[in-house]
């Protein structure tokens, strides 16, 4: 119990990639259940283009947008 606990913590933040995402803010690498069955170290764990981001930055852009007026 106490090694898949270590496990937990370790993987919560996800790796080096998604840490320097420019999504991470908002995706935070999905959920740790995905973190840990998840075994390559680098690439997306959500498997996101950066065409896919950029709308994701997009969309939330025109929220607060919206949430302003």
């Amino acid at each position: 119990m106490k090694d898949k606990f270590s496990q937990t913590v370790a993987v919560q933040a996800g790796n080096a990639t998604c840490r320097a995402c420019r999504i991470y803010p908002l995706c935070h690498g999905g959920c740790t259940q995905m973190k840990l069955e998840y075994k390559a170290p680098v690439g997306c764990l959500k498997g996101y283009t950066e065409e896919q981001k950029t709308k994701i930055l997009s969309g939330r852009m025109h929220e607060l947008i919206a949430l302003r007026s």
